[in-house]
């Protein structure tokens, strides 16, 4: 106000912006939304019972019976192995150096092979063999692909190679 009881034009300027404080509640406000916004399909998901499908392990008998099988062909024993939400029996091997006779796919499919032959009388009928070599880095995976054998097709097993 001015000396003679007015409102000046600059006093009033002042009042009209948001300052500091209030940028800063904006933002805040704005990122909250956008947050939420980014969650809120996955928590409706989750209040619907809808749950991301996850690998489970295998049995240890079960297991047993496939590193028998494999080490009774001299092969390496995998570096996991569990059923995926796709129900297949999933066998990763995981190769520091690889050094077989073979190529890479011919591993994979002999693998698959014994896998399966070792699981017979249980109620998997597809399998995958995935060969994994040396990292090339801290925390990369170098993949050489993946071998499926698929029970009652007529060429059941086969090779997807690394992308």
């Amino acid at each position: 106000m001015s000396p003679d009881g007015e409102l000046s034009h600059e006093s009033s300027a002042k009042k009209k912006g948001w300052g500091p404080v209030g940028c800063v509640l904006a933002l805040l406000a704005l990122a909250v939304g956008v947050v939420f916004a980014l969650l809120l399909p996955s928590l409706i998901e989750r209040a619907a019972g809808k749950k991301e499908p996850t690998a489970q392990t295998l049995s240890v008998p079960l297991q047993e019976k496939i590193d028998t099988a494999l080490r009774a062909q001299r092969f390496p024993v995998p570096q996991s192995t569990e059923i995926a939400s796709n129900g297949y029996l999933v066998v990763t091997f995981q190769l520091e150096s690889f050094a077989p006779r073979v190529t890479p796919q011919q591993f994979a499919e002999d693998a698959v092979v014994i896998v399966r032959n070792a699981m017979l009388g249980t109620a998997f009928q597809d399998f995958r063999v995935t060969l994994n070599g040396p990292p090339p880095g801290p925390g990369l995976i170098r993949r050489y692909g993946s071998a499926r054998y698929h029970e009652g097709a007529p060429h059941p097993v086969s090779w997807e190679p690394a992308r």
